[in-house]
């Protein structure tokens, strides 16, 4: 193995510094059209989507309430439900897209691992590729619970004061 600064191993044998390639790229994979060409969704990569939606099935569960209470108290509150409609539409595609996205990045990962080009395809580029994937998903859920937060705390005038007087 090379311990050279900046020279790693490709996946079929040729040193990044030989190939041309600088180390972040060097064994990348598309996880474009080309990857899926061909493969469809298997049902071993549909039990793994359902799976992974059942763990989650308390905060779907939740969320959908949510969405559905958003929708009950439109008229009384519209700004509020508004705001909190965005946010569990938001927190409940994270889940069901993110789910997707995760397998279709880990399935597409191991379909270039097994073409004829199986050297293009390395774990580090599969853990930055997801790493990517949960700052997204990081950063949706972030923005949700902000919006959240604003619908619950956010919503009052100074001047507005409850049925028992306290503002």
């Amino acid at each position: 193995m090379n311990t050279e600064p900046g020279v790693g191993r490709m996946g079929n044998g040729c040193s990044t510094a030989r190939a041309g390639v600088s180390p972040p790229l060097a064994g990348s994979f598309t996880l474009g059209p080309s990857a899926l060409k061909g493969h469809a969704m298997t049902t071993s990569d549909w039990y793994s989507f359902i799976v992974s939606l059942l763990w989650n099935l308390p905060f779907v569960m939740i969320y959908v309430i949510g969405i559905m209470l958003s929708l009950v108290f439109w008229q009384r509150h519209p700004m509020v439900s508004t705001l909190s409609l965005v946010a569990f539409l938001i927190l409940l595609g994270n889940i069901v897209i993110g789910s997707g996205l995760q397998l279709w990045v880990t399935g597409a990962f191991n379909r270039t691992r097994s073409s004829p080009y199986s050297g293009r395809g390395s774990g580090e580029n599969i853990e930055q590729v997801m790493r990517i994937v949960g700052i997204f998903r990081t950063l949706l859920g972030m923005a949700a619970w902000s919006l959240l937060l604003t619908a619950l705390f956010g919503w009052r005038s100074k001047g507005e004061t409850s049925e028992k007087g306290v503002t």
